[in-house]
Order: structure tokens, then sequence, then C-alpha cells
């Protein structure tokens, strides 16, 4: 970016990262807002082929996949959506938590808990909305620590920032190499709260897909004995309803794989069921393509019997 460029921006981006803008109207307008902006990204080449890419990622193996366009046009109003409502933290940080008694059950056993979560709604927000009843410790990018905005996109990240740490009783904790203090977090009793659909290097089965995942979330648990609670997030009306599941117990799974298999199987219905909720899956999911068929298999079957 110029000087001269960065000297023009520089206002904008002083309203836009203080949200004072968006103070100035109610949400019924922001929402209304949203819905234009996204029709007229709906019309425009680029987003429109983004989104449907983004939802054939998501459906394009399951049930859901003959609703494609219609889901891609969702996608973009939803991501709209959260691009405005991400500037009313006193309205997203304050969902309701279904069922956090699973949640307050494992601590009081003296099991750590790894609140298992997806990409997916306001997520930012949650992490907040957890807090209310329990002290969460969240791993996020480093690179949004400490971040200067120079771009509308670096507003947007420093806002997300500021989002996970709306609350007191959250603590940041940047992801890169923080494993041994999250294994100390765990094996004390305490709460971390971590993405498992980043990219990483073991294969999962999710959405009629192979895809390649961190798997952290598998060996925490295994390692200290952490229950993993997955956070299953549904819409409701223009924001969203967050439950937290039954615990996975990691004596009941013979191997990490085993055990992050299974909190994919449990993440699997929430995200098909609003696959238009879920946030840049084109960014957070590596794809594993998966081998052609075998032309020759039924025939070598037949001779094996």
């Amino acid at each position: 970016m110029t000087a001269e460029r960065a000297s023009r921006l520089g206002p904008v981006l002083a309203l836009q990262s203080s949200g004072a803008a968006q103070r100035l109207y109610p949400v019924s307008v922001g929402l209304a807002l949203a819905r234009l902006r996204a029709d007229r990204l709906w019309r425009q080449s680029a987003p429109r082929a983004h989104a449907l890419a983004s939802m054939d990622l998501l459906v394009g193996r399951t049930s859901r996949a003959p609703a494609l366009e219609q889901l891609a046009r969702a996608y973009l109003l939803e991501l709209c959506r959260h691009e405005e409502l991400a500037w009313r933290l006193d309205v997203v940080t304050r969902l309701p938590v279904h069922h956090v008694e699973r949640l307050r059950a494992q601590l009081d056993r003296g099991r750590g808990v790894i609140v298992s979560v997806v990409h997916q709604g306001h997520f930012g927000a949650h992490p907040a909305c957890v807090a209310r009843h329990v002290p969460v410790t969240t791993l996020i990018a480093s690179k949004l620590l400490g971040e200067q905005p120079r771009t509308p996109a670096g507003v947007r990240r420093q806002q997300l920032h500021r989002t996970f740490a709306h609350s007191p009783d959250v603590t940041l904790l940047g992801a890169q190499g923080s494993f041994d203090a999250v294994r100390s977090l765990l094996s004390e009793g305490g709460v971390a709260w971590v993405a498992c659909d980043l990219k990483g290097s073991t294969p999962v089965r999710f959405l009629g897909r192979t895809v390649l995942v961190p798997s952290g979330t598998a060996r925490l648990s295994l390692l200290t004995g952490a229950a993993v609670l997955p956070l299953s997030i549904s819409p409701d009306g223009h924001l969203e309803r967050l439950e937290v599941q039954e615990p996975l117990l990691p004596e009941d799974h013979d191997s990490p794989e085993a055990l992050l298999q299974a909190v994919f199987d449990r993440h699997e219905p929430a995200v098909l069921a609003w696959p238009q909720g879920y946030e840049q899956p084109l960014t957070h999911l590596e794809v594993r393509a998966d081998p052609p068929p075998d032309p020759l298999a039924d025939a070598r079957e037949e001779r094996a019997t």
C-alpha cells in the first residue's frame, strides 16, 4: 500500500475499527443492509463462484447436494450478516448456552475439558458466551495478537480479536507452539477452547470427504484425561443457538485417530443442517483427494469368492 493510499484510508479505518458507524443505526437496519450487499455479491461472478465452491465442499457429497445453489446464495447472506454483527458485541457475546451443566459435570469430577468447535456462525463470540458460566482459555491464530490494521481486512481481523477478548473470563493463547501450555491447563482441570477444523495431517471422514486436520484435540485428551465436549451451533433467527454436547471420554477410544473421528462425527450433523453458516470452508478445510475407483475390484472379489 502506498503512503498516499494509507493516508486516504486512515480516517476510514479509524471509523471502521471503532465500530462507530455501526452504532449510528439499529441492528435491523444493519441486517437489511447485509441482505442488499449479499444480493449484490451474488450478481458478481467471483463471489458467486466462491460461494458455490464453498457449499460444494460441504454438501457436494451429501444428501443436500441438490440444494447447492440455494445454499450458496444463503452462504453469502450469512457472511454479510456475520460481518455486520461482529460489531455488535453486546448482542453476539450474550447468546444462551444450552446444557452447560454437561461441562460443569466434567469439571466437578476433576477433569479438564476441551470444548471442540468448528468455524460456524459467530465463532469468535462463542467463547465469551460460555465464559459467562466457566472461565475459558481460547486458542486463536497468533497473528491476531497485537496486529495493527492497515487495510479493511485488517480491521475485520482486529474486530475478531476484540470479539474473542470481550469477556474478562476468556484468556487468549496464541495457537502456535501452545501444546505444552494447553496440556498443563487441562492437567490442572481447566477449559481449553480448540477449533478442530483447521488444516493438518491427520485424515478423518467428514461430510463424505477425507479432510486433513490437526490431531491436537485427541492427543491432548488422551494425554491428560480431559473430556472433549463438542459445541453445536444452529441458527436462531439472525443469531444462534449454542448447545454443549455429551462428552467424549478418552478411555472410550483406542487411539487418537478413533477419538478424532468421533469428534468430527459429532460435529457433522450440525454442519450439514446449517452449512451456509460455516465460515470460509475453503480456507479452513483441507480435502485429500480420494483414490479413483478400481475398475478391476469387482472382478478380483468374484475370483476370491
